[in-house]
């Protein structure tokens, strides 16, 4: 037993090493599909309606949720949104609160990322600047976001999640500190030109 235990510790440390790349390879690959299924959504929503089988994307009353990429330029971002704020949803990609605002809407989007693993899309988004370009996309509509401020929140502060008081179409990004710790960075944008 003691000639296999070297062998056995090189294996045991080989699988840790690797683990955080196959976390990250399962987030890209994820993110290859939605942006083929994002792609196709888009493709539907450019024919005419009578031409269209899937009548899905007319508007009604109650906004449902159109696959949503987010593009940040200044930290070369694009990335489909998940519908979802679980586990198995920030494995596929950023991830939007569903009891948050829809993108583009009055009130507060929620999108939450992780920074190290699973695709590490918010990986450095404590780079953006006042000012910063943030954009919603969907099939059919741009939402443009400027960020006014970022900062450092314990993990229990949900003001965060807070809709606006003055009504104004808000988009806070979310995701942990590094290193590890039970602090979260925080983003906050406004729609439009924000300054």
């Amino acid at each position: 037993m003691k000639k296999f235990l070297p062998h056995l510790l090189i294996a045991v440390g080989v699988v840790l090493m690797c683990w955080p790349l196959g976390q990250r390879a399962f987030g890209w690959m994820a993110q290859r599909e939605l942006h083929r299924q994002w792609a196709a959504d888009a493709a539907k929503a450019t024919l005419p309606v009578s031409a269209s089988a899937d009548h899905s994307l007319q508007t009604t009353d109650s906004p449902a949720w159109q696959k949503t990429r987010i593009i940040i330029p200044d930290l070369h971002i694009d990335a489909v949104v998940v519908n979802g704020f679980d586990e198995d949803a920030l494995r596929r990609g950023p991830a939007h609160d569903p009891r948050s605002a829809m993108p583009g809407q009055q009130g507060n989007c929620v999108i939450a990322a992780h920074r190290n693993v699973y695709g590490a899309w918010f990986a450095r988004v404590d780079d953006l600047f006042a000012g910063s370009l943030v954009q919603l996309k969907t099939p059919t509509a741009t939402y443009d976001y400027h960020t006014v401020s970022i900062m450092r929140v314990s993990e229990t502060d949900r003001s965060v999640l807070a809709p606006p008081s003055d009504g104004t179409a808000r988009l806070t990004l979310i995701t942990c500190t590094l290193p590890h710790s039970s602090d979260r960075m925080i983003v906050s944008a406004v729609r439009g030109d924000g300054l």
